[in-house]
């Protein structure tokens, strides 16, 4: 074996082991942001997220919820969530805000 095959073996076997890295990356990267909506709830319920600041979260959640397609999401995906958090996503929900969050971009109008 020559210094050429020697790197090229090497090559791929570090091609091989990132592979699996990527995937676990991207498993975590999924699974971080399915939860973040349902994690700030959890620190609302425990005192350490301020009212005032679920506000702000809410009225996000409640501008993405809005749409239909989000809403479909939710009724395949709810039971990935606990009861709790689902009845504040089904109170939103039920709610029937107007969707609204992309009226500006929708119309061709830029944000202020």
């Amino acid at each position: 074996m020559n210094w050429e095959m020697l790197a090229a073996i090497g090559q791929l076997a570090a091609a091989i082991g990132v592979i699996p890295s990527l995937i676990y990356l991207a498993m975590q990267i999924r699974e971080q942001n399915k939860e973040h909506f349902e994690g700030m709830y959890h620190y609302l319920l425990d005192g350490t997220l301020k009212t005032s600041l679920w506000g702000e979260i809410e009225r996000t959640m409640t501008d993405l919820i809005s749409y239909s397609g989000t809403q479909a999401w939710w009724s395949v995906r709810r039971h990935w969530h606990t009861e709790e958090f689902a009845a504040v996503v089904d109170r939103i929900i039920s709610e029937a805000h107007k969707p609204n969050a992309y009226d500006r971009f929708i119309q061709g109008h830029p944000p202020k």
